[in-house]
C-alpha cells in the first residue's frame, strides 16, 4: 500500500466509521505502472449518509481528500447509508471496470 493509499483509508476510516470499506489501487487497470497511485475506487458504508443526497456525500468526500486529490487522477466513490446497502439485492455491478486495454 502506497502513501497516497494509506492517506485515503486513513482519514475515510477516521472519519466515517464505514461498516463497509473497500479501498482499491486500480492503477494498473488504466495504462498506469505496476505501483503508481493514479487510480482509486471506494466502496463504503457508513451510518454518516444516513439522510445525505449522493452528491453531498461526494462533496464532504472530496473535501475531505482534497490533499490526495491534487495527486490523482481518479477517484470512484460508492457510498451508501447501512439502509441502502441493505436493500441492495445485488452488490456484484459496483465493482469498477477496466476503462483503458495496458499494450
Amino acid at each position: 500500500m502506497g502513501p497516497i493509499e494509506q492517506s485515503i483509508n486513513k482519514k475515510l476510516n477516521a472519519e466515517y466509521n464505514p461498516d463497509v470499506f473497500d479501498l482499491e489501487n486500480e492503477s494498473h487497470k488504466h495504462a498506469s505502472q505496476l505501483g503508481q497511485e493514479s487510480h482509486f475506487r471506494v466502496l463504503m458504508v457508513s451510518n454518516s449518509f444516513d439522510g445525505m443526497k449522493r452528491i453531498d456525500r461526494s462533496r464532504a468526500v472530496h473535501s475531505l481528500l482534497s490533499d490526495e486529490l491534487k495527486s490523482i487522477h481518479a477517484l470512484s466513490l460508492r457510498l451508501f447509508s447501512a439502509s441502502e446497502w441493505e436493500a441492495l439485492e445485488s452488490k456484484e455491478h459496483l465493482l469498477s471496470p477496466n476503462c483503458v486495454s495496458k499494450k
